[in-house]
């Protein structure tokens, strides 16, 4: 399963079609998402059996941008969001671009859905 941005269009994919199309230029300085300068860096943590959606707006009737996966590095945006159904989330970006919110809490074991992210030692 690929991971889309909102507007349905695989990342890779406009990558490829860009590049092809020798309009694509990376920067020397381009970071994932989560590693800029500025981004609180955590990642995404669920049980085997949690499906974790992107929601547009704190509220699981509001739609769903696309689903998350486990590991998959983001930025926190702002924590513990008081959603319009009565449950928290956090306001995050994923790692294809998307900006919304997902649950706080797996329903699965009760846990945090994120984690920080863990970086090697570089020294």
């Amino acid at each position: 399963m690929k991971k889309l941005h909102q507007l349905g269009i695989s990342v890779a994919m406009t990558a490829f079609a860009a590049v092809t199309a020798g309009t694509f230029t990376a920067p020397a300085s381009a970071q994932p998402v989560g590693e800029r300068p500025g981004d609180v860096c955590r990642r995404v943590d669920i049980s085997p059996n949690t499906e974790l959606f992107l929601y547009e707006n704190p509220d699981t009737a509001s739609g769903a941008i696309v689903a998350m996966f486990d590991g998959e590095q983001i930025n926190l945006i702002t924590r513990n969001v008081a959603g319009a159904d009565g449950m928290v989330y956090h306001e995050i970006e994923d790692s294809a671009g998307n900006r919304g919110y997902i649950l706080a809490t797996d329903n699965s074991t009760g846990s945090s859905t994120i984690v920080n992210c863990t970086f090697a030692p570089f020294w």
